[in-house]
């Protein structure tokens, strides 16, 4: 793939912020069976995770000087491809539920984002722009044998599938749909930051993973809340500790990946793609073509609802914007089954 051709040069995201509401397409879906199979009880949904690790693949592409580790499920079935796609922290266990959840009627594929678990660590700030995830995406659909593939991504992740789903930059081909959790379109995001003083201060954490020291620094105390104030840096351990929250039985596992994470290279994230205050008016403003699902923790400190305001501006097609008031940041842990239903019906309605 000539990935030179389109991205790697182009600056996708220049800043980021956006205003209040959100629009609610619910529309009458018929339930996708299966959908609401693993809300049943811990056992159902712990028992389909081992499934789902029986099946899957762990596979390796290799693009210019970065290999990207990722895992697969009914890869060859002719089924088609949900590709999960993690933010800060996580990695492709992160997914776990929803690959589980629907790896009988799709192929299922999640990445370790760069810098993360097995896969590569680039050094460089720039190395993790955004459109550098993007072509990392691209490489993955095209490794798994496929030409598109519905991109499901959550905070970064999320980022990096608005991105390759932009029109007029090439790579929309890739995308047969699109699914955000809890990552607003780049301009809503953009506006917030620039217009309200509360997604500013939201964002305070954010620009101190951008100081050049960060990872010898203390956690960012928005984040240190959720460890129940433990006082430390950013360390494997505290990423473990924040992806863990609800599953605390998780945390060895959680741990191990992050000891095989590059904790600067995360932090790159933030250097690379958050610009520092004060904040710019919005200038993203691409459009996507392809059916698009935002699904959004209301609670959310860090990224405000307010940002959806204004998406259908960006969406060309079919969109359906569902928040769910008593969820935060990591959507799809803290409402499992909500968010499992949501996106099989979804999925059924738009298939």
């Amino acid at each position: 793939m000539d990935h030179g051709r389109w991205i790697t040069r182009r600056r996708l995201l220049r800043n980021a912020g956006s205003g209040a509401g959100a629009l609610a397409l619910a529309g009458a879906a018929a339930r996708q069976p299966g959908a609401d199979a693993l809300a049943a009880t811990p056992t159902s949904w712990q028992a389909s995770v081992r499934e789902l690790e029986r099946r899957v693949e762990l596979r390796y592409v290799q693009h210019d000087d970065v290999r990207l580790h990722y895992a697969i499920a009914g890869r060859g079935s002719g089924k088609p491809l949900l590709l999960f796609v993690h933010g800060f922290p996580g990695w492709w266990w992160t997914w776990r539920h929803l690959m589980a959840a629907f790896m009988d009627r799709y192929a299922v594929a999640a990445l370790d984002m760069r810098g993360y678990n097995l896969s590569d660590k680039p050094e460089g700030v720039e190395r993790y722009k955004i459109e550098e995830l993007v072509v990392d995406l691209a490489y993955v659909i095209e490794d798994s044998g496929y030409k598109q593939a519905t991109l499901i991504g959550h905070d970064w992740g999320g980022g990096a599938c608005w991105g390759l789903a932009a029109d007029g930059l090439g790579g929309s081909g890739y995308v047969e749909r699109l699914v955000t959790l809890n990552c607003p379109h780049p301009w809503g995001i953009e506006r917030e930051r620039h217009q309200n003083p509360k997604q500013a201060a939201a964002a305070k954490y954010a620009q101190e993973f951008r100081l050049p020291d960060a990872a010898q620094r203390a956690l960012p105390e928005q984040m240190a809340r959720k460890m129940y104030y433990v006082q430390t840096r950013v360390t494997p351990l505290a990423l473990a500790l924040i992806l863990s929250v609800k599953e605390p039985l998780d945390l060895p596992r959680h741990y191990e990946a992050m000891r095989r994470t590059s904790i600067q290279a995360a932090l790159n994230y933030y250097g690379a793609n958050w610009p520092a205050e004060p904040y710019p008016a919005p200038a993203t403003d691409f459009t996507v073509s392809c059916p698009t699902l935002c699904i959004f923790g209301e609670k959310d400190e860090f990224l405000l609802v307010d940002a959806l305001d204004g998406t259908h501006r960006f969406v060309q097609n079919d969109l359906s914007i569902e928040i769910i008031q008593r969820a935060e940041h990591f959507v799809h842990n803290d409402t499992r089954a909500q968010v499992t239903r949501i996106l099989g019906e979804w999925l059924a309605r738009t298939a």
